[in-house]
């Protein structure tokens, strides 16, 4: 998502920054459309009846400036509703 948000590669190349897009794009573009793409209409959306799969992050994704994106990480992991995953255990 980095990438996309600041259209600029891991070494600080220019890949366009002004096609560039910002965080709330990529983050629907990476979930709900991502998986809507690949065929699962119940995965990447929070919403009564969607399979409750979800990150919670160390930081708010939509304040950190996006050449941090990289640099946030997942605190905990839920997947159909289960814990897979908590920082720390």
């Amino acid at each position: 998502m980095q990438a996309a948000v600041t259209r600029k590669a891991w070494d600080g190349t220019d890949c366009g920054e002004s096609e560039a897009i910002g965080i709330e794009t990529a983050v629907i573009l990476y979930t709900r459309e991502g998986a809507a793409i690949s065929g699962f209409p119940d995965l990447g959306v929070i919403r009564p009846g969607a399979r409750a799969s979800f990150v919670i992050l160390d930081r708010d994704l939509f304040t950190v400036p996006g050449e941090e994106i990289g640099t946030v990480r997942p605190l905990a992991t839920y997947i159909d509703g289960q814990l897979v995953f908590k920082r720390g255990e």
